[in-house]
């Protein structure tokens, strides 16, 4: 498919239900749904046709971490960057992030963050190639949620920040 053939939209909240169904993380999004509704949260939604083959989220919120917080205040956060499967590696990525940017940009951010797992070098190399850089701060303690019994609950974990000026 022609990178051309895909449109970048803020998903609605109506989007928002079809980008859930077609990409996965309806706990992620359920938890977003304030930020969603009170314009501190965006999600970028990439669309062929009616369906959705990728999306972002950028928080404009401060970050969960108090060090990301403390060492960039005011630096939204980028969150899940997904593309379906079979149409990765043809540039809808690189297109979320350069829309993510831009939103970021009118919104008179100057700089970008995101959280990487440790072992994820594919994404390391994605985010190298866009810019962005690892912040000089080591590794971040923070946490995913997981459901466990039934119920939802945080695991602590570490990875690494990368941020870019824009």
């Amino acid at each position: 498919m022609p990178i051309d053939q895909v449109r970048m939209t803020q998903a609605t909240d109506t989007d928002t239900d079809r980008v859930v169904a077609a990409l996965g993380g309806a706990s992620f999004v359920a938890d977003r749904r304030r930020q969603l509704a009170g314009g501190s949260g965006v999600l970028l939604a990439a669309w062929h046709e009616a369906e959705a083959v990728g999306c972002v989220y950028i928080s404009f919120e401060e970050a969960d971490e108090a060090e990301l917080r403390e060492r960039r205040p005011g630096t939204p956060v980028l969150h899940r960057l997904l593309v379906v499967e079979h149409l990765r590696r043809q540039g809808i990525g690189r297109r979320l992030m350069q829309t993510a940017e831009n939103v970021a940009r009118d919104r008179g951010c100057a700089r970008m963050a995101l959280g990487l797992d440790l072992d994820n070098i594919d994404a390391e190399r994605f985010y190298r190639r866009l810019g962005y850089t690892e912040w000089p701060y080591g590794l971040l303690d923070t946490f995913y949620i997981a459901t466990v019994d039934g119920r939802e609950v945080r695991v602590p974990e570490q990875c690494r920040v990368m941020e870019k000026h824009l």
